[in-house]
């Protein structure tokens, strides 16, 4: 089967899942003309919330005598997010973009974050707190990303998609977990010279050994059949300080290589929002990623790569608005 084949069949899976979820909705909705609003946690309905940050930071040196180098950042990013909750269902949907850029002295302008992703959670009550729970989610990048005038990455080289089934507990919006026993995750590299070198744990390419023409070419798509675990926090630690978290964990139990199948990929994602004034605030986002199958070239050893803990943190002073 082609690549864009199964890109179809995933996003066939994905139609089908907002169609389900869009049904359920349907039935519910004579339901929630009854129900009595009491606090903002468990309005009935459509609840929409969101967050707009555009952060700068600007750094100049003149006759500066212990060095340095002068630079200029901007990242905009967004949260978006649309709730409903009725007295059976509860579906929670995000969408977070994110895109930023820099500039030092003598060097050209270059990307330092972009990000595209949707998520989509839908429950349908259990007992109590739990809720029999599917989940979908897609990840990917605006553009291409360059390194030392190599591209390293673009728009769905890499991308992911996942899908989950299993039990959320849910008691509020501040915290919940989802712990799926069948989830699959579908990687995609769209780019041949990225699938070809294997990049993002995709099957590399097959080589001559004497002229290193592509026998093979490497596949650009990888699919993974698992367990997932996600853990979400959101909470109001200050008056005006907001901490979310986001903790993913996938094990692949198919993997080809048996020993492989007892590492566990790590994704943790944390953001404090800190709010000035009505539009003004001061943002502290960390991302912390592991994939086994994802290999990094070896900083002590260019000519080897493995994998390795990815971490990044941004740190930003800007304007902001928010909803909801």
């Amino acid at each position: 089967m082609k690549p864009f084949k199964r890109i179809g069949t995933a996003l066939i899976f994905g139609c089908l899942f907002l169609s389900l979820s869009a049904q359920v909705i349907k039935q519910e909705g004579d339901e929630l003309k009854k129900t009595k609003v009491t606090d903002s946690d468990t309005i009935m309905g459509w609840k929409y919330s969101g967050i707009f940050n555009l952060n700068f930071s600007q750094t100049s040196l003149n006759n500066w005598a212990a060095g340095g180098t002068g630079s200029y950042a901007i990242l905009g990013n967004s949260n978006l997010q649309a709730r409903y909750k009725s007295e059976k269902i509860l579906w929670e949907n995000t969408l977070l973009l994110n895109y930023g850029m820099v500039k030092a002295d003598g060097t050209p302008l270059q990307k330092n974050d972009d990000r595209i992703e949707l998520n989509s959670r839908i429950g349908r009550k259990a007992f109590g707190d739990w809720y029999y729970a599917g989940f979908a989610s897609f990840k990917t990048q605006f553009d291409a990303t360059f390194t030392e005038g190599r591209m390293v990455s673009n728009f769905m080289s890499p991308a992911w998609m996942q899908f989950a089934l299993g039990m959320s507990y849910s008691k509020n919006k501040h915290f919940s977990v989802l712990i799926a026993p069948i989830a699959g995750k579908f990687t995609f590299v769209n780019e041949q010279r990225h699938a070809d070198s294997g990049d993002y744990g995709v099957k590399r390419a097959v080589l001559d050994p004497v002229t290193f023409a592509v026998i093979t070419p490497g596949q650009r798509f990888r699919p993974e059949i698992g367990a997932f675990v996600m853990v979400m926090v959101d909470y109001d630690i200050l008056k005006n300080v907001n901490l979310k978290s986001k903790l993913d964990l996938f094990n692949n139990y198919t993997d080809e290589n048996k020993p492989n199948r007892k590492n566990v990929d790590v994704n943790w994602e944390t953001n404090i929002n800190m709010k000035v004034n009505k539009f003004m605030s001061a943002t502290l986002f960390t991302h912390l990623i592991y994939d086994q199958d994802i290999l990094i070239e070896i900083k002590d050893r260019p000519e080897q790569r493995g994998p390795r803990t990815q971490f990044k943190q941004v740190l930003g002073i800007g304007i902001s608005y928010k909803f909801g």
